[in-house]
């Protein structure tokens, strides 16, 4: 039934969903080392895991019976969890051979990782720069607020003077007020260079995981991964898309 299966399987991962969010929440804004090391040893335990839910043949039977007996009191909400779920096993091989699920399934491992150490990258090459400045002409007419927060920046480095760095609300306001063209030129080149050309360099890792993704959404019986991913979105297709591009 919708209760016994769907509604189950929803609540089934309330607590790790939590989990996992405010676990995200820390990587992506306050990480550390051992907050690296707890992600690179848990991403392909948490993959697996998604791919054993998914891949379940007899919890996907269950969830294919609910969607093909859909209950005429079946409320919106309802039914678009319902939707979504049926969708989210069949988008993800739930109707592949078993041959076929474990390709799919060393693809999505390699996938993860690829993806972790890629955000890995952005991160620590984010939080590797920054700009000293301690003369007042080169921050002349920024706002307070920016100054007080660079100014902490500073102190907190044990510098003097203001320290602006390519986390957002710093970079904003330094690109926006920042009187000094040159200074802004090499603050913008800087941001540009994020994780490209540097110890930090994600080029290969972009190559790696389009390869991946396109491998894995044509052992889903798809031609590229935009045939795949636009169908969920309100271009629909291809064509559509190329239609509002020559239309602009």
């Amino acid at each position: 039934t919708f209760d016994n299966t769907i509604k189950a399987l929803e609540y089934a991962g309330e607590m790790y969903g939590n989990i996992c969010s405010i676990f995200s929440v820390y990587q992506n804004s306050a990480t550390s080392d051992k907050l690296e090391q707890i992600a690179e040893e848990m991403s392909p335990v948490m993959n697996e895991l998604s791919n054993d839910i998914i891949q379940n043949e007899r919890l996907f039977e269950r969830v294919e019976y609910v969607y093909n007996h859909i209950p005429k009191d079946i409320d919106r909400e309802d039914l678009k969890l319902l939707d979504d779920t049926y969708n989210s096993f069949v988008r993800h091989g739930a109707r592949l051979s078993d041959k076929r699920k474990l390709e799919y399934r060393q693809i999505s491992d390699e996938l993860s990782l690829a993806t972790l150490k890629y955000e890995q990258n952005i991160l620590r090459s984010t939080n590797k720069y920054f700009m000293h400045l301690t003369d007042p002409k080169s921050v002349e007419g920024m706002p307070e607020s920016a100054l007080d927060q660079a100014s902490q920046e500073a102190k907190n480095r044990g510098l003097d003077g203001w320290v602006f760095n390519l986390q957002g609300p710093s970079y904003a306001a330094f690109m926006t007020y920042c009187p000094d063209r040159e200074l802004r030129r090499k603050m913008y080149m800087e941001y540009a260079s994020i994780a490209y050309r540097n110890e930090f360099d994600n080029e290969d890792l972009v190559r790696k995981i389009v390869n991946l993704k396109q491998r894995s959404v044509q052992l889903l019986g798809y031609n590229t991964l935009a045939d795949f991913i636009l169908p969920k979105r309100m271009a629909e297709n291809k064509e559509n898309v190329y239609e509002l591009l020559n239309v602009l």
